[in-house]
Protein backbone atom coordinates (compact mmCIF):
# COMPACT_ATOMS: atom_id res chain seq x y z
CA UNK A 1 0.00 0.00 0.00
CA UNK A 2 1.36 3.54 -1.09
CA UNK A 3 1.35 6.00 1.53
CA UNK A 4 -0.67 9.51 0.95
CA UNK A 5 0.79 12.61 -0.06
CA UNK A 6 0.58 15.09 1.98
CA UNK A 7 -0.81 17.57 0.37
CA UNK A 8 -4.14 15.57 -0.84
CA UNK A 9 -6.80 15.22 1.15
CA UNK A 10 -9.95 13.26 1.14
CA UNK A 11 -13.55 14.62 1.67
CA UNK A 12 -15.37 13.74 4.92
CA UNK A 13 -18.68 15.14 4.55
CA UNK A 14 -20.70 18.73 3.45
CA UNK A 15 -18.93 21.43 6.19
CA UNK A 16 -21.33 24.31 7.49
CA UNK A 17 -20.40 27.94 6.33
CA UNK A 18 -19.27 29.88 8.88
CA UNK A 19 -22.41 32.23 9.23
CA UNK A 20 -24.57 29.62 9.27
CA UNK A 21 -22.89 28.88 12.50
CA UNK A 22 -23.09 31.53 13.84
CA UNK A 23 -26.83 31.68 13.16
CA UNK A 24 -27.59 28.53 15.02
CA UNK A 25 -25.61 30.06 17.92
CA UNK A 26 -27.98 33.27 17.96
CA UNK A 27 -30.88 31.13 17.61
CA UNK A 28 -29.87 29.29 20.67
CA UNK A 29 -29.33 32.07 22.80
CA UNK A 30 -33.00 33.37 21.99
CA UNK A 31 -34.31 30.42 22.70
CA UNK A 32 -32.54 30.42 26.28
CA UNK A 33 -33.98 33.70 26.86
CA UNK A 34 -37.49 32.80 25.77
CA UNK A 35 -37.01 29.84 28.23
CA UNK A 36 -35.59 32.43 31.04
CA UNK A 37 -38.53 35.04 30.85
CA UNK A 38 -40.95 31.95 30.46
CA UNK A 39 -40.14 30.78 33.90
CA UNK A 40 -39.61 33.70 35.47
CA UNK A 41 -43.47 34.83 34.73
CA UNK A 42 -46.21 34.33 37.00
CA UNK A 43 -48.16 31.04 36.60
CA UNK A 44 -51.70 29.73 38.02
CA UNK A 45 -51.29 26.59 39.87
CA UNK A 46 -54.39 24.20 38.25
CA UNK A 47 -57.31 23.99 40.32
CA UNK A 48 -57.30 21.29 42.87
CA UNK A 49 -59.75 18.07 42.80
CA UNK A 50 -61.95 17.92 45.29
CA UNK A 51 -65.24 16.74 45.89
CA UNK A 52 -68.11 18.85 47.37
CA UNK A 53 -71.42 18.14 49.03
CA UNK A 54 -74.46 19.75 48.68
CA UNK A 55 -76.44 20.54 52.49
CA UNK A 56 -79.08 22.70 51.14
CA UNK A 57 -80.43 23.49 48.06
CA UNK A 58 -81.60 27.22 47.52
CA UNK A 59 -83.24 28.32 44.53
CA UNK A 60 -84.39 31.64 43.61
CA UNK A 61 -86.76 33.49 46.11
CA UNK A 62 -88.12 37.11 46.18
CA UNK A 63 -86.04 39.48 47.76
CA UNK A 64 -86.40 41.29 50.27
CA UNK A 65 -87.65 45.12 49.70
CA UNK A 66 -86.44 48.16 51.20
CA UNK A 67 -88.35 48.98 54.12
CA UNK A 68 -90.57 51.95 53.50
CA UNK A 69 -89.51 55.42 56.03
CA UNK A 70 -92.09 55.83 58.69
CA UNK A 71 -93.01 58.93 59.12
CA UNK A 72 -91.86 60.95 62.53
CA UNK A 73 -94.11 60.46 65.32
CA UNK A 74 -95.89 64.14 65.71
CA UNK A 75 -95.38 65.09 69.36
CA UNK A 76 -98.86 65.51 71.00
CA UNK A 77 -100.29 69.32 71.42
CA UNK A 78 -100.79 70.83 74.92
CA UNK A 79 -103.74 72.12 76.84
CA UNK A 80 -103.72 75.98 76.11
CA UNK A 81 -101.15 78.06 78.38
CA UNK A 82 -102.81 80.17 80.82
CA UNK A 83 -101.91 83.53 80.98
CA UNK A 84 -99.95 84.33 84.84
CA UNK A 85 -101.47 86.64 87.11
CA UNK A 86 -98.45 87.64 87.96
CA UNK A 87 -94.71 87.80 86.94
CA UNK A 88 -93.44 86.44 89.94
CA UNK A 89 -95.91 83.25 89.48
CA UNK A 90 -94.84 82.52 85.93
CA UNK A 91 -93.47 78.97 85.77
CA UNK A 92 -89.95 78.40 84.13
CA UNK A 93 -89.23 77.19 80.62
CA UNK A 94 -88.51 73.50 81.27
CA UNK A 95 -91.30 73.25 83.83
CA UNK A 96 -93.90 74.53 80.78
CA UNK A 97 -91.58 72.31 78.02
CA UNK A 98 -92.17 69.32 80.46
CA UNK A 99 -96.31 69.62 80.88
CA UNK A 100 -96.23 70.15 76.87
CA UNK A 101 -94.56 66.97 76.80
CA UNK A 102 -96.72 64.77 78.90
CA UNK A 103 -100.00 66.19 78.26
CA UNK A 104 -102.61 64.74 75.69
CA UNK A 105 -103.97 65.88 72.55
CA UNK A 106 -107.15 66.31 74.91
CA UNK A 107 -105.44 68.10 77.80
CA UNK A 108 -105.11 65.42 80.14
CA UNK A 109 -102.24 63.53 81.08
CA UNK A 110 -101.31 60.82 79.19
CA UNK A 111 -100.84 57.02 80.27
CA UNK A 112 -97.04 57.29 79.69
CA UNK A 113 -94.68 56.62 76.16
CA UNK A 114 -96.20 55.24 73.20
CA UNK A 115 -95.07 51.25 72.72
CA UNK A 116 -92.82 50.69 70.75
CA UNK A 117 -93.68 48.73 67.31
CA UNK A 118 -94.41 44.91 67.59
CA UNK A 119 -91.43 43.88 64.53
CA UNK A 120 -92.57 42.45 61.87
CA UNK A 121 -91.01 39.36 60.28
CA UNK A 122 -89.24 40.50 56.54
CA UNK A 123 -90.03 37.60 53.62
CA UNK A 124 -87.67 37.00 50.86
CA UNK A 125 -84.14 36.49 51.18
CA UNK A 126 -81.73 39.21 52.18
CA UNK A 127 -80.11 41.36 48.69
CA UNK A 128 -77.54 44.24 48.51
CA UNK A 129 -75.85 44.72 45.40
CA UNK A 130 -72.05 45.69 45.58
CA UNK A 131 -71.64 49.62 44.06
CA UNK A 132 -70.34 51.20 41.63
CA UNK A 133 -67.10 50.48 40.67
CA UNK A 134 -64.00 49.92 38.48
CA UNK A 135 -61.48 46.57 39.10
CA UNK A 136 -58.14 45.51 37.44
CA UNK A 137 -57.26 41.93 37.44
CA UNK A 138 -54.30 40.31 36.62
CA UNK A 139 -55.15 37.47 34.06
CA UNK A 140 -53.80 34.56 33.02
CA UNK A 141 -54.59 32.49 30.45
CA UNK A 142 -53.15 28.25 29.79
CA UNK A 143 -51.69 29.12 33.22
CA UNK A 144 -49.36 31.99 32.24
CA UNK A 145 -50.14 35.88 33.25
CA UNK A 146 -51.29 37.72 30.26
CA UNK A 147 -52.56 41.45 30.28
CA UNK A 148 -54.55 42.81 33.19
CA UNK A 149 -58.37 42.68 32.45
CA UNK A 150 -60.91 45.42 33.78
CA UNK A 151 -64.11 45.38 35.39
CA UNK A 152 -66.78 48.13 35.58
CA UNK A 153 -69.68 48.25 37.59
CA UNK A 154 -72.25 51.12 36.83
CA UNK A 155 -75.20 50.93 39.70
CA UNK A 156 -77.83 53.06 38.50
CA UNK A 157 -81.21 53.52 39.91
CA UNK A 158 -82.71 51.90 37.22
CA UNK A 159 -80.27 50.26 35.42
CA UNK A 160 -77.19 48.35 36.43
CA UNK A 161 -74.25 47.49 34.31
CA UNK A 162 -71.63 45.44 34.22
CA UNK A 163 -68.43 45.26 31.83
CA UNK A 164 -65.92 42.68 31.14
CA UNK A 165 -62.97 42.86 28.93
CA UNK A 166 -59.87 40.39 28.98
CA UNK A 167 -57.01 40.73 26.65
CA UNK A 168 -55.47 37.83 24.93
CA UNK A 169 -52.19 37.82 23.21
CA UNK A 170 -52.58 36.85 19.46
CA UNK A 171 -56.67 36.73 19.66
CA UNK A 172 -57.64 39.89 20.79
CA UNK A 173 -59.91 41.17 24.09
CA UNK A 174 -62.96 39.70 24.92
CA UNK A 175 -65.46 41.30 25.83
CA UNK A 176 -69.00 41.06 27.59
CA UNK A 177 -71.52 43.88 28.85
CA UNK A 178 -74.36 43.00 30.48
CA UNK A 179 -77.31 45.48 31.25
CA UNK A 180 -79.83 44.45 34.05
CA UNK A 181 -83.00 46.01 35.51
CA UNK A 182 -84.56 45.11 38.55
CA UNK A 183 -87.54 43.37 39.81
CA UNK A 184 -88.80 41.20 42.81
CA UNK A 185 -86.10 38.76 42.39
CA UNK A 186 -83.27 41.08 42.33
CA UNK A 187 -81.24 41.97 39.11
CA UNK A 188 -83.64 41.30 35.49
CA UNK A 189 -81.54 41.02 32.54
CA UNK A 190 -82.23 43.61 29.79
CA UNK A 191 -79.53 42.91 27.10
CA UNK A 192 -76.14 41.20 26.88
CA UNK A 193 -73.31 41.63 24.21
CA UNK A 194 -70.38 39.41 24.10
CA UNK A 195 -67.31 39.86 21.49
CA UNK A 196 -64.69 37.16 21.41
CA UNK A 197 -62.91 38.34 18.26
CA UNK A 198 -63.65 41.37 16.26
CA UNK A 199 -65.61 38.65 13.74
CA UNK A 200 -67.66 37.24 16.47
CA UNK A 201 -70.13 38.43 18.40
CA UNK A 202 -73.20 37.78 20.18
CA UNK A 203 -76.03 39.80 21.21
CA UNK A 204 -79.46 39.46 22.10
CA UNK A 205 -81.96 41.42 24.90
CA UNK A 206 -85.17 39.79 27.12
CA UNK A 207 -88.15 39.63 25.42
CA UNK A 208 -89.72 37.67 28.63
CA UNK A 209 -88.47 36.29 31.33
CA UNK A 210 -88.50 31.57 31.21
CA UNK A 211 -87.71 31.28 34.77
CA UNK A 212 -88.23 33.44 37.83
CA UNK A 213 -84.43 34.91 39.18
CA UNK A 214 -83.30 34.58 35.54
CA UNK A 215 -79.81 35.50 34.83
CA UNK A 216 -77.12 36.13 31.67
CA UNK A 217 -73.35 34.56 32.31
CA UNK A 218 -71.93 37.85 33.93
CA UNK A 219 -74.95 39.56 35.81
CA UNK A 220 -75.68 36.10 37.87
CA UNK A 221 -72.29 36.55 39.66
CA UNK A 222 -73.39 40.13 40.64
CA UNK A 223 -76.69 38.69 41.84
CA UNK A 224 -74.86 35.77 43.62
CA UNK A 225 -72.86 38.80 45.43
CA UNK A 226 -75.61 40.70 45.60
CA UNK A 227 -77.16 37.37 47.70
CA UNK A 228 -74.23 36.46 50.28
CA UNK A 229 -72.48 40.41 51.23
CA UNK A 230 -76.35 40.47 52.06
CA UNK A 231 -76.35 38.11 54.53
CA UNK A 232 -73.35 36.01 54.48
CA UNK A 233 -73.77 33.72 57.58
CA UNK A 234 -76.97 32.14 55.23
CA UNK A 235 -74.65 30.75 52.31
CA UNK A 236 -71.96 28.19 54.70
CA UNK A 237 -70.03 25.44 53.16
CA UNK A 238 -72.78 23.17 51.40
CA UNK A 239 -75.06 25.40 50.69
CA UNK A 240 -76.63 25.71 46.73
CA UNK A 241 -78.13 28.19 44.91
CA UNK A 242 -79.67 27.33 41.96
CA UNK A 243 -79.77 29.56 38.94
CA UNK A 244 -81.69 30.06 35.33
CA UNK A 245 -78.96 31.30 32.73
CA UNK A 246 -79.83 32.29 29.57
CA UNK A 247 -77.61 32.02 26.58
CA UNK A 248 -78.77 33.82 22.91
CA UNK A 249 -80.25 29.87 22.07
CA UNK A 250 -80.58 28.49 25.11
CA UNK A 251 -81.79 28.15 28.64
CA UNK A 252 -79.66 25.89 31.36
CA UNK A 253 -79.58 26.00 35.00
CA UNK A 254 -76.44 26.65 37.18
CA UNK A 255 -76.11 25.50 40.78
CA UNK A 256 -73.34 27.32 42.41
CA UNK A 257 -72.00 25.88 45.41
CA UNK A 258 -70.54 27.82 48.28
CA UNK A 259 -66.58 25.81 49.28
CA UNK A 260 -65.47 27.67 52.02
CA UNK A 261 -62.60 30.69 53.11
CA UNK A 262 -59.62 31.15 51.38
CA UNK A 263 -57.41 34.14 51.26
CA UNK A 264 -56.57 35.24 47.34
CA UNK A 265 -53.15 36.71 46.88
CA UNK A 266 -53.68 39.95 45.64
CA UNK A 267 -50.63 43.03 44.63
CA UNK A 268 -51.91 44.68 48.30
CA UNK A 269 -51.47 41.29 49.90
CA UNK A 270 -53.69 38.17 50.81
CA UNK A 271 -57.38 39.27 51.03
CA UNK A 272 -59.80 36.95 52.63
CA UNK A 273 -62.35 35.46 50.52
CA UNK A 274 -65.45 33.13 50.25
CA UNK A 275 -65.52 30.54 47.31
CA UNK A 276 -68.40 29.60 45.32
CA UNK A 277 -68.06 26.45 42.49
CA UNK A 278 -70.57 25.99 39.83
CA UNK A 279 -71.00 22.46 39.95
CA UNK A 280 -71.37 19.92 36.54
CA UNK A 281 -74.11 21.03 34.19
CA UNK A 282 -74.99 17.78 33.03
CA UNK A 283 -73.39 14.27 32.98
CA UNK A 284 -69.31 15.03 31.28
CA UNK A 285 -69.03 18.61 31.82
CA UNK A 286 -65.54 19.45 32.69
CA UNK A 287 -65.50 23.15 32.30
CA UNK A 288 -65.19 24.52 35.75
CA UNK A 289 -66.36 28.03 37.32
CA UNK A 290 -64.88 29.12 40.46
CA UNK A 291 -65.85 33.27 42.46
CA UNK A 292 -63.95 34.24 44.95
CA UNK A 293 -66.16 37.04 46.80
CA UNK A 294 -64.31 39.18 49.24
CA UNK A 295 -66.06 41.55 51.98
CA UNK A 296 -63.25 43.38 52.11
CA UNK A 297 -64.19 44.69 48.31
CA UNK A 298 -67.88 45.35 49.10
CA UNK A 299 -68.27 41.73 47.90
CA UNK A 300 -66.83 41.85 44.80
CA UNK A 301 -64.94 39.10 42.98
CA UNK A 302 -61.51 39.38 43.92
CA UNK A 303 -60.79 36.11 41.86
CA UNK A 304 -62.79 34.19 38.82
CA UNK A 305 -61.68 31.43 37.26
Amino acid sequence: MLPVPPHVRFPVGPRLPRFALLLLFALAGHLALFWVLYASRRTEPPPPVETLVETELIKPRLVQAAPPKSAPRPLPRSAPRPAPAAPLATPSTSQTDDAALTASASGTPDAGPPAAPQPVEAKGEKFSLPPSAQVVYDSFVNGMQSQSGHIVLDAGKETYRLSVEIPLPFVGTFAYHSQSGYDGYGLAPLRYEEARSKRKSVTFSWVSTVAPGEQDRFSVVMQLAGLVGANPDRYQPGATLEFSITDSDSVETWKVQAAGEDLVETRGGLLPARRFVRLPRRDGDERRLEIWLAPGLGWLPAKLR
